[in-house]
């Protein structure tokens, strides 16, 4: 008697989990789909990605008050054509050394 009443409590127990089972399964099914086309995306833009050459024309420190910003002159270089643009830091440092040893 006493086994009977176990087993069908655990009945009852299994079958009142099944549906939260069941929901947890498909939360994690559609999860792991949406991972995988976020994936799917990711290595279509790196298979398409354009190599260049990039250079690094120039370091100069601009004086901003009291810190010291970074900036790069830089040049890209892609189909035979040259761009040059600016890279600014957006970190300040107060000592003109330190700028100097992290801008190398």
């Amino acid at each position: 008697m006493l086994l009977f009443l176990y087993c069908s409590k655990s009945e009852q127990f299994i079958a009142k989990n099944n549906s939260i089972i069941a929901i947890l399964i498909g939360f994690f099914f559609l999860g792991s789909l949406i991972l995988f086309l976020f994936g799917v995306e990711e290595f279509h833009k790196s298979r398409g990605f354009i190599t260049g050459q990039c250079q690094v024309i120039s370091i100069d420190l601009q004086k901003l008050r009291r810190n010291y910003r970074l900036q790069w002159n830089i040049a890209v270089l892609y189909n035979n054509r040259s761009n040059n643009d600016v890279i600014i830091s957006s970190s300040n440092f107060s000592s003109k050394s330190l700028a100097w040893f992290f801008a190398r």
